[in-house]
């Protein structure tokens, strides 16, 4: 393997406390996106189109040396799975935020972190990476506490509709990106995963507006502007990119089931932010979700050879 990082040195699987606070900083950081995206008075897809954008040119500006050498590296099969990647990236966000002016922040985010079902069958068939008993059992209660706390039925409607489905859809896209990320981080850094999956997202998105919505990439108020290098900032670099240097390190179950906190967080600041005040039923849904979590993530091994497969 050409070039060596820093977090590929020392034992691979060393899953010290630092990690385990990396996963809770990435998972807050995801959490923002929904607000920063309401917050923003731009449609989703546009949201979505500039903060993989924005994303991309930074990671582009730290590009060094060793990333290059490590990018020449890549084999066709590797090259496949980061454009698969990128495209699947650019859906999920674009889906999703775009869902975000159709239902409840609480309901968006619940649907679209179902994507663990996606991943995990996907690392299952490709690693063999079997989730272990307390791992599944804390994934299914994790799963119902989302449902409780969403509650999609009681919602009718065709606007709550559309937006279900753009969520689920983004879900399904999400964890196809997610479950790449983990069979490509088991053989390459860090940066030379996401240099091309960003980049390769960024034009998606670009080209994906232009093409297929009637939205405008320019001509926005600064205020959204900053709303974009935000997104950027705080749910895409600290909360994907910490996510996808946590999937060489952890199971993808460990990684994408932590999501599942997700709408907790959201509705947390949905609260704050924009006035959406939970009800008890939501509440207790949190609290289902929270301890599920907490049981994928005291089922992680505490030590397993991760064996590149590519």
């Amino acid at each position: 393997m050409a070039g060596r990082s820093p977090e590929m040195s020392g034992k691979v699987n060393d899953k010290s406390i630092s990690k385990y606070l990396l996963l809770g900083v990435g998972i807050f950081g995801i959490s923002w996106g929904s607000i920063l995206t309401r917050l923003s008075g731009a449609p989703g897809s546009v949201c979505a189109a500039w903060r993989i954008t924005f994303s991309a040119i930074i990671v582009l500006a730290f590009l060094n040396k060793e990333t290059i050498r490590s990018l020449k590296s890549l084999d066709v099969k590797g090259c496949l799975l980061i454009i698969v990647a990128g495209v699947n990236l650019a859906a999920h966000l674009m889906l999703w935020m775009e869902s975000l002016f159709y239902t409840s922040v609480a309901i968006s985010t619940t649907i679209v972190d179902t994507h663990p079902i996606t991943a995990s069958l996907l690392t299952f068939l490709v690693l063999g990476e079997k989730p272990r008993r307390i791992q599944i059992l804390g994934f299914i209660m994790a799963f119902t506490g989302v449902i409780i706390f969403a509650r999609p039925w009681s919602e009718i409607g065709e606007a709550s509709l559309i937006g279900i489905l753009l969520a689920l859809m983004g879900s399904i896209s999400e964890g196809f990106y997610l479950g790449i990320g983990r069979i490509m981080r088991l053989k390459y850094p860090l940066s030379t995963y996401i240099v091309p999956v960003y980049v390769t997202g960024a034009v998606t998105s670009l080209v994906a507006v232009k093409a297929f919505t009637r939205y405008e990439l320019l001509g926005y108020p600064l205020k959204t502007w900053v709303f974009f290098l935000l997104l950027a900032l705080i749910p895409m670099m600290l909360g994907h990119t910490t996510m996808n240097y946590l999937m060489r390190f952890f199971r993808a179950i460990t990684v994408t089931s932590s999501f599942l906190a997700e709408p907790v967080i959201a509705s947390v600041l949905a609260v704050y932010l924009l006035g959406e005040i939970p009800d008890p039923v939501t509440i207790m849904g949190m609290a289902i979700t929270l301890v599920g979590v907490l049981m994928v993530l005291l089922g992680e091994e505490p030590s397993r050879k991760n064996k590149p497969l590519l």
